[in-house]
């Protein structure tokens, strides 16, 4: 009887079975100044526990590439400026695919609120005012009401009291005639 010894090497290669899967713990919503081209955005992550290339993962935007990036490691930036006046919310959607020959993909939703910057001026109903109030009038009285309209106030205008609110400042009026 003869015998013979061999030493054979098996290598299990890996299936690509698992989808990428993003990090849940990262945030969904982001905000982004207006007219900032280049700003970033947020970033997300996702995993592949795929080995090899099954597992290595990639990111592309499948809407408003026009106006936004992914990189390689899932930072987001803008690409143009913004105009908040114009649209003030994107729903971005990224998708996730490993580097298989036959990659297996997966998307996620985030959202992008684009802050107003204060580049439109107010318009005014009237070019000027002119108000009558008695000298007995008590404190707290209202004197006037003011009408603005235009593209700057939308529901994140707000109105500041002026500087001189809280101050011992003098108010200089120029008197109306007496009717």
């Amino acid at each position: 009887m003869k015998t013979s010894t061999a030493i054979v090497n098996i290598i299990v290669t890996d299936v690509n079975d698992n989808d990428p899967a993003f990090d849940p713990t990262l945030p969904i919503n982001f905000t982004v100044q207006e007219e900032e081209a280049n700003a970033f955005v947020g970033q997300v992550k996702a995993t592949d526990p795929d080995a090899g290339i099954n597992g290595q993962v990639r990111y592309k935007l499948l809407n408003h590439a026009g106006f936004f990036r992914i990189n390689s490691d899932g930072s987001i930036f803008t690409m143009v400026p913004l105009d908040r006046e114009t649209r003030s919310r994107y729903m971005l959607v990224v998708e996730a695919w490993d580097g298989a020959p036959d990659p297996r993909r997966t998307t996620t939703r985030l959202f992008v609120e684009v802050i107003d910057v204060d580049d439109n001026s107010p318009v005014f109903s009237q070019a000027s005012y002119t108000v009558s109030l008695p000298e007995n009038s008590p404190p707290g009285t209202a004197v006037l009401r003011l009408s603005v309209s235009g593209a700057a106030c939308s529901a994140s205008a707000f109105a500041r009291d002026p500087p001189w609110v809280g101050s011992n400042e003098d108010l200089n009026f120029k008197r109306a005639a007496a009717h």
